[in-house]
C-alpha cells in the first residue's frame, strides 16, 4: 500500500511538472 502511495505521488509529481515544462514551451513559443 505504501509503494502504491508512493508511485501515486511520484505521478502526481511528474504531472505538475509537465504541465510546468508545457507552460515554460507556451511562453517561449509567443
Amino acid at each position: 500500500l505504501f509503494k502504491l502511495h508512493h508511485a501515486w505521488d511520484d505521478d502526481v509529481d511528474l504531472k505538475k511538472y509537465t504541465l510546468f515544462v508545457c507552460s515554460i514551451i507556451s511562453i517561449l513559443s509567443q
